[in-house]
């Protein structure tokens, strides 16, 4: 297949954010999480359009089977490698099962948000959890609406998808009593981690997909490149100005980021080879994009063992080290293990290399 790298270069735009959190460099890097929601969103319901118009339907059971060979092969080997190493980390066995069985259930995000309200080292599979509980019920809802031929239900229930999330962590306080654990920390982890406050950026992704499919005539290339320049530079303001402990966080900068996604690929593919396009689409940021999901997977865990072998205060060191083992292991992992799999299955079309306009082609309710 012909790949769109400069969707692979938002990946990288993503990855690097969580990195640069994670290694305390970029204070938003955690943006980068929202940056992979939209994306995600985006594509999944563009490639679920384009069955639809060419086979008439949605085979959701091929879905979940493409998503599972995607997904769950890095997946366990992570989980697997953190186990290995809870003897060198000095962790609990019996806390690391545990955390682990909630990753490997994609249950992170409901067991971290709304019961113990704290993060664990295997606590970065939050996201995980909450695109599997969103492609869980996603293509079904999307289904029966092509079904019913009231794809304008579906849009409404998106846009409601963006609305609860926003309006929750608006409105909501550490002193406002319908939330679970009442309290700053734990108002941090509700809203952070919880699929109820955390879902609106996939929905924007949804949004953007069914708008551009229902009227392809929304794209234009001088729109396009506006959309794509100042997308990416709020994206880098959000990175900036991101603060996982600042209440604005959560009521001005995700939105704001959702927003910034949406504008960027709204460029990508409204007005594909401009200048945007061309930087994202550098060869070094493609692979890096390509081998993201790995990368999320195992930065945490290499994080934890960059932390034992170096000492404390031997910071470049440490980062030197880690990003090296993330970088080796994440290539590995994409070469060795994903791709060899995703071949078995057939090619992951979800990524949605070729991304010619989709056109509706049944009445819109």
């Amino acid at each position: 297949m012909n790949r769109r790298r400069d969707l692979d270069g938002v990946r990288a735009v993503a990855i690097i954010g969580v990195l640069g959190f994670h290694g305390g460099r970029i204070p938003g890097g955690d943006f980068g999480v929202v940056v992979f929601f939209v994306l995600s969103g985006y594509l999944i319901t563009t490639l679920l359009l384009r069955e639809r118009d060419r086979t008439g339907r949605i085979d959701a059971s091929h879905f979940y089977r493409r998503r599972a060979a995607r997904l769950l092969p890095a997946l366990g080997l992570a989980l697997a490698g953190y186990l290995a190493l809870v003897p060198t980390l000095g962790h609990s066995w019996s806390a690391g099962l545990r955390d682990v069985a909630a990753a490997a259930f994609y249950s992170s995000d409901v067991v971290i948000g709304y019961f113990t309200h704290h993060s664990n080292p295997v606590g970065w599979a939050w996201s995980l959890s909450i695109e599997e509980q969103f492609y869980a019920i996603w293509p079904l809802i999307l289904g029966v609406a092509l079904w019913r031929r009231r794809v304008g239900v579906a849009a409404e229930l998106a846009a409601i998808g963006i609305a609860v999330p926003v309006t929750l962590r608006i409105v909501s306080g550490p002193h406002q009593s319908f939330l679970l654990t009442p309290g700053g920390v734990h108002w941090i982890y509700r809203i952070y981690y919880a699929p109820d406050s955390r879902m609106d950026a996939l929905f924007a992704g949804c949004l953007l997909a069914m708008a551009l499919w229902r009227w392809p005539q929304l794209r234009d290339r001088r729109t396009g490149l506006i959309a794509g320049v100042a997308g990416l530079t709020l994206i880098g303001l959000c990175y900036a100005n991101g603060d996982p402990f600042s209440r604005s966080t959560y009521t001005t900068w995700l939105p704001l980021c959702d927003l910034a996604s949406v504008a960027v690929l709204y460029g990508l593919v409204s007005a594909p080879g401009n200048p945007v396009s061309g930087l994202l689409g550098l060869p070094p940021l493609a692979y890096i994009g390509r081998i993201s999901y790995g990368i999320y997977v195992w930065n945490s865990t290499l994080g934890l063992l960059a932390g034992h072998l170096v000492p404390h205060g031997h910071h470049v060191e440490r980062g030197a080290i880690w990003l090296a083992m993330v970088f080796a292991v994440s290539v590995t992992s994409f070469h060795l293990v994903e791709q060899p799999i995703l071949s078995r299955v057939g090619r992951d079309r979800e990524i949605a290399t070729r991304l010619e306009p989709v056109v509706a082609t049944a009445p819109v309710g």
